[in-house]
């Protein structure tokens, strides 16, 4: 530094060791005197934005990756990660935005990785409609893009938690009944499946339990294997149905000791009862 004062290359270093010695405002301070020597280099601007993110600087990491768009419009990572900034920031109609402006630069292929990232960019832009409360218009951009998503459950999750959104109770049934028969064992696919159906058959508070374990048998009836409709009764069963828990229970650890499962007992911590 005492040899050149006006190097970027000196600053951008000094940099670099004030953050290896996690002084990272010291770091951004040099990181930015670099800038101001030569307010276009590249990997400057990245070392900044990557701490900016990590101190939560999101005002500067925005503007960072404005810049770093503005110089490298052709890179993915850029265009992306300037939707994720205004994201952080709840700007939420701009990131949408930028995702649909850098959706049609793309140039569709027909290779799966290529097919692959269109849906995964879709559905990103999705969870930010989601996010941003417009459920209605998450549910409509579902419709559009349900034909280039490869990750059927991801599509599936989204459609469901929308639809409960929006008291569409009868329709997230259907969908969470579909995600059960993808995962057998997803607890909140379940939890979602109970909310739907609860809220369609507008069951009252003091008979929602009971309900709950109705359609945890029914599961169960019709898939034999799947463990979690036999689990879910347990926690809802208090001092007044004793007889049914001890008889539940015993079922249930007999699974598993059948089968000589060792580390079942950790399932049942939250049982526990003084």
């Amino acid at each position: 530094m005492k040899n050149d004062l006006k190097s970027h290359v000196c600053w951008h270093v000094y940099g670099l060791l004030y953050r290896s010695d996690r002084l990272y405002v010291d770091a951004s301070r040099a990181y930015l005197q670099a800038l101001r020597i030569d307010p276009e280099n590249v990997q400057i601007l990245r070392d900044l934005a990557l701490l900016q993110i990590q101190t939560r600087h999101f005002e500067g990491f925005i503007s960072t990756r404005r810049t770093l768009l503005t110089l490298k419009p052709g890179q993915k990572n850029n265009w992306i990660a300037f939707a994720l900034a205004n994201h952080v920031l709840k700007n939420y109609a701009e990131a949408a935005k930028i995702v649909d402006t850098y959706s049609a630069t793309i140039v569709p292929g027909d290779d799966s990785a290529s097919i692959y990232e269109r849906g995964e960019l879709q559905l990103y832009k999705n969870s930010i409609l989601e996010e941003n409360g417009d459920h209605d218009a998450a549910l409509k951009h579902l419709e559009r893009i349900k034909d280039i998503v490869v990750d059927r459950s991801a599509f599936l999750e989204a459609r469901a938690r929308n639809l409960l959104a929006l008291e569409r109770n009868k329709e997230a049934q259907e969908v969470t009944l579909e995600l059960l028969e993808r995962n057998m064992e997803n607890s909140v696919y379940h939890e979602q499946y109970h909310q739907a159906v609860l809220l369609n058959e507008n069951v009252a508070d003091e008979h929602k339990p009971r309900r709950i374990i109705e359609l945890c048998d029914e599961l169960s009836r019709s898939n034999p294997k799947m463990l979690l409709p036999k689990r879910m009764p347990l926690d809802l069963l208090d001092q007044a149905y004793k007889e049914e828990f001890v008889r539940r229970l015993d079922s249930y650890v007999r699974w598993f000791l059948e089968r000589g499962v060792p580390a079942f007992s950790v399932d049942l911590k939250s049982l526990y009862r003084e």
